[in-house]
């Protein structure tokens, strides 16, 4: 496991730093995108907020409520390190949604990668994010909890 990842499952959050950088973000998404952008800022048992950009059929960013809102791609940023990860979810009913894979986002990740780089915010994906952060676990069933769960998930 890299230093600087060991360095962010050791860290505290600077919420006040945090809530300014997810404030650059989103006007930065909103001015790439030219659409509103969704922003989760519930912290409770997560150290992330997450920038939800709301997409038709073809991939194109749309505003949230339009109803060819089929998919989200959800931009996770930690709070205890300079790092991000994507999610994406697919409407498969009216107000259901459900995880998806990100392969049909590099496009989209491409378009944003350089409002990250600016920030000094690396994207984390794959394997990593499944390796145990040592010293942590989860507090729900107190199992060992991964890199995943300690800078971006929730119940940790």
């Amino acid at each position: 496991m890299e230093e600087k990842i060991k360095s962010a499952l050791a860290a505290r959050p600077d919420i006040a730093n945090f809530d300014a950088l997810i404030e650059r973000l989103k006007t930065r998404f909103e001015a790439q995108f030219g659409v509103p952008v969704g922003l989760d800022r519930d912290m409770n048992y997560s150290a992330s907020n997450s920038l939800e950009v709301y997409l038709d059929r073809a991939g194109r960013p749309v505003p949230e409520n339009a109803a060819e809102s089929l998919k989200t791609a959800v931009f996770v940023v930690s709070s205890l390190g300079s790092f991000y990860t994507v999610l994406a979810r697919t409407q498969t009913k009216p107000r259901y949604w459900e995880p998806s894979p990100t392969e049909n986002l590099s496009s989209l990740i491409e378009q944003v990668s350089s409002i990250f780089e600016n920030e000094g915010i690396e994207r984390l994906e794959g394997e990593v994010l499944d390796e145990i952060a040592p010293g942590h676990r989860t507090q729900l069933d107190n199992a060992p909890a991964t890199v995943f769960q300690v800078l971006f998930g929730e119940l940790v």
